[in-house]
């Protein structure tokens, strides 16, 4: 997702790594216990795009889970996004 006003986009790069974990004593000292290998996000720290989502007169502002909000299906309700830098207010694209 990009702002219109400013142009901002969260950035996303992910990496691997692995971090080694080897004996310290005994007969194996210095060999290699095990590899733990994970993926991290170095942008990780960059906010994230707000969201506001609206339902027939009421305003929530927060990260919302795959559950819908209100738990009824009856509400219409609309997610607009909110950049993070200048404010600017950006509907779903899939409400469109």
């Amino acid at each position: 997702m990009k702002c219109y006003a400013c142009g901002y986009e969260k950035r996303q790069k992910f990496v691997n790594v692995a971090e080694v974990k080897r004996f310290k004593s005994g007969k194996r000292k210095g060999e290699i216990k095990e590899v733990k290998e994970d993926r991290i996000d170095v942008f990780e720290k960059d906010p994230k795009f707000i969201e506001v989502l609206v339902a027939k007169g009421s305003v929530e502002t927060h990260i919302r889970d795959k559950a819908p909000f209100w738990g009824s299906d009856g509400y219409e309700e609309v997610t607009i996004y909110a950049c993070p830098q200048c404010g600017t207010l950006k509907i779903d694209e899939n409400y469109l």
